[in-house]
């Protein structure tokens, strides 16, 4: 659908977004959005940046679901890859990690998959580590009302965020920070980690560090490959 009628339809289907009165007709329209997934034909971001804002838990799990996947569309992405999206999104990953909204973390991170550089440059990244390790401070001291294999859950899709984030070259960049990065320094100083998650994580993550020279010679100069090497 091209041209006048395109932005027709997309305004009325945001009106209708807009006037459902209705909790269950709301869950099931944003259900809609999200089995359609990237090929949803409608732009209806404006929508989903004030359902992000919802008192009504079950209505902001689907509405991150329904970014991650709307974001799987080169499109769509850019109307996604805004401040204005990451930022309540983010602030969801601040919350107290409970087998309650384990699944809302998970989507969050399967929606910030796409926007690598704003992600790093939001701080997010940051955020990540930090969630990780207060995760795993709070599970060996038996905090967590959760079983394990939810820990595992959210501690993988976190780790694959932080790796993916990494892959863009600019955001590599950015954590970098000439060696000072946060996040750098979090990947080295989980060479040592307990965790085998937090170990591959670092492997992984100083491996895409080192894709510019002149930061793997700083590594080599730092002893960082001997780290890897168990040395």
């Amino acid at each position: 659908m091209d041209g006048p009628s395109a932005k027709k339809s997309t305004s009325f289907e945001t009106l209708v977004i807009q006037n459902i009165g209705n909790v269950c007709d709301l869950k099931a329209k944003l259900n809609e959005i999200i089995c359609s997934s990237k090929n949803y034909e409608y732009d209806v971001s404006s929508c989903l940046k004030a359902l992000l804002k919802s008192s009504d838990q079950v209505i902001v799990l689907l509405t991150v679901q329904a970014i991650s996947e709307l974001a799987k569309c080169e499109i769509k992405r850019e109307s996604y890859a805004q401040r204005d999206v990451i930022e309540p999104i983010l602030s969801l990953l601040n919350k107290d990690l409970t087998s309650e909204n384990i699944e809302l973390h998970k989507q969050c991170c399967r929606a910030l998959d796409s926007v690598k550089t704003l992600l790093a440059k939001a701080g997010g990244v940051n955020l990540v580590c930090s969630r990780l390790e207060q995760l795993l401070l709070k599970h060996h001291a038996g905090n967590l009302n959760m079983e394990d294999n939810e820990i595992d859950t959210v501690m993988k899709h976190a780790c694959d965020l932080i790796i993916m984030v990494l892959t863009g070259d600019e955001a590599m960049d950015s954590l970098y920070a000439d060696g000072e990065g946060e996040v750098y320094r979090s990947a080295v100083r989980w060479l040592r980690a307990g965790s085998h998650q937090l170990l591959a994580t670092a492997v992984l993550a100083v491996g895409n560090f080192a894709r510019r020279d002149e930061h793997c010679i700083r590594m080599m100069s730092d002893g960082i490959f001997d780290k890897l090497l168990g040395k």
